[in-house]
């Protein structure tokens, strides 16, 4: 008779590398913001989701071909959110949620 020898691995996204899993982490991305305050790029108090001009640069989101306002338009820039982490490294590589 043989023996059958099963093995689970669950993986649990953890964003900021602390080891604590995004769903159980108060910020997740380990910017000192905290999560429930970090979907407001422009902190104007209307979260992203809800506001038609997210960075506050007085051109509207769907306009918007420089979210991150460096200078460099999104599709030639390689870190779009300009939070130091390369696009292709990067899970949240807009920072804005729409």
């Amino acid at each position: 008779m043989k023996k059958l020898l099963l093995v689970f691995l669950f993986v649990c996204s953890a964003n900021a590398n602390d080891g604590i899993p995004d769903r159980f982490d108060n910020d997740f991305d380990n910017d000192g913001i905290m999560n429930q305050f970090d979907y407001d790029a422009d902190n104007d108090g209307i979260m992203n989701q809800f506001d038609y001009d997210a960075d506050n640069d007085g051109i509207m989101n769907q306009f918007d071909y420089d979210s991150d306002n460096d200078g460099i338009m999104n599709q030639f820039d390689n870190d779009r959110d300009n939070d130091g982490i390369m696009n292709q490294f990067d899970n949240d590589h807009d920072n804005v949620v729409w």
